[in-house]
């Protein structure tokens, strides 16, 4: 057996060779299979032969039965050839068949793989499966345990709202409803650390209703998130991004107060909303590569205010590290520093997946 694995197609060659050598015609019975898997097409030639050193022994001939074989698999099947259903004679100028061009590729030397190997192979795979298996069943049930606390959540939302209404509808009732709606936009302001998100998608727009005083998030920022949002992840990502949010803004608001420095400078001066000052969570500018990089570099142009800058968008290089593990999907929020400009906040350009901003190593 030996394996083909390119660019633009893969597959394999398998040959059998079946010897009787106490039989009195001392046939030897080979058969080739060839498979080879080009886009959407799986090609598979299958070639039978024997040798004898009988010329007057006539071995019994019929249809191969690994081709039946192959022909009972699943699919829609194309015939290249003709599959004849008895003995056809064919004559020795007749025997010379055309080789279809996409099996040319078992004309180049590739890697032989001994039985043994194959062997080997074969647990190496089966032990990959069972791993993959049992990654997928616990994804499996940390997205059933989301599911059920987004259920839990939900439930205590209606609880909430029908809780509301009542009182709505009571204040009516007693001539105080002007009371009701005029209850201060920031009321709440005092208790959002503690508050819970359930993705990343959540944590924007809370973001965008509570801290607009220190912290523009405009509707470009969000980049494809439902990846993110759907993800094994998404609530431990949602509420990490939520905190990120909050420290911007808690260092906008220091800023205003007379605090003098940057964001790293602040949050390695310690506090309750800080970010963390580790070259894995914040980066406050990229490398030089990313940074030569015109590709790379246009990846980090975002919208920004036109009070920071005239065209409306500005390159950021800051950024929070949401997540370390998650790969491409692991969500990154870019930001710009205009807590000493005109805006006096700090400006969310993007927030979503790695992918989007890749750097030289992805």
């Amino acid at each position: 057996m030996r394996t083909l694995d390119e660019d633009d197609h893969y597959g394999f060659e398998f040959v059998s060779v079946d010897s009787a050598p106490k039989e009195p015609n001392d046939a030897v019975w080979k058969t080739e299979i060839r498979v080879v898997a080009t886009g959407e097409s799986v090609h598979t030639w299958v070639e039978n032969s024997m040798e004898t050193t009988s010329f007057t022994h006539r071995p019994a001939v019929g249809r191969p039965r690994v081709v039946d074989d192959l022909l009972a698999l699943p699919g829609k099947h194309l015939l290249g050839t003709p599959v004849f259903t008895g003995v056809q004679p064919i004559k020795g100028n007749e025997v010379g068949r055309h080789v279809p061009k996409v099996f040319r590729v078992f004309d180049r030397p590739d890697v032989t793989i001994a039985s043994s190997e194959v062997v080997r192979l074969k647990e190496e795979w089966s032990e990959r499966l069972e791993l993959e298996y049992a990654e997928r069943n616990q994804v499996e049930q940390d997205f059933a345990r989301t599911l059920d606390y987004a259920d839990r959540l939900q439930h205590q939302v209606d609880r909430l709202q029908a809780k509301l209404d009542w009182l709505q509808r009571k204040m009516s009732e007693q001539g105080q409803a002007e009371l009701f709606w005029s209850a201060p936009e920031g009321s709440m302001g005092s208790n959002l650390a503690s508050e819970d998100v359930n993705c990343v998608s959540d944590a924007v727009i809370v973001a965008q209703e509570n801290l607009g005083d220190y912290l523009s998030v405009p509707e470009s920022a969000p980049q494809e998130l439902d990846g993110i949002d759907a993800a094994a992840k998404a609530f431990a990502w949602g509420n990490t991004t939520w905190r990120g949010l909050r420290a911007l803004a808690e260092y906008a608001k220091a800023r205003r107060s007379g605090f003098n420095g940057n964001f790293w400078t602040w949050c390695e001066n310690g506090g309750a909303l800080v970010w963390s000052p580790s070259t894995k969570k914040l980066a406050m500018t990229e490398s030089e590569p990313v940074l030569n990089n015109g590709k790379l570099r246009k990846r980090r142009e975002f919208a920004v205010s036109t009070e920071v800058d005239p065209s409306g968008v500005i390159l950021m290089t800051a950024h929070l590290k949401i997540s370390e593990g998650g790969g491409d999907l692991a969500p990154r929020v870019y930001f710009h520093d205009d807590t000493g400009g005109k805006t006096g906040r700090v400006h969310v350009g993007f927030v979503g997946p790695h992918y989007l901003v890749p750097n030289t190593k992805s």
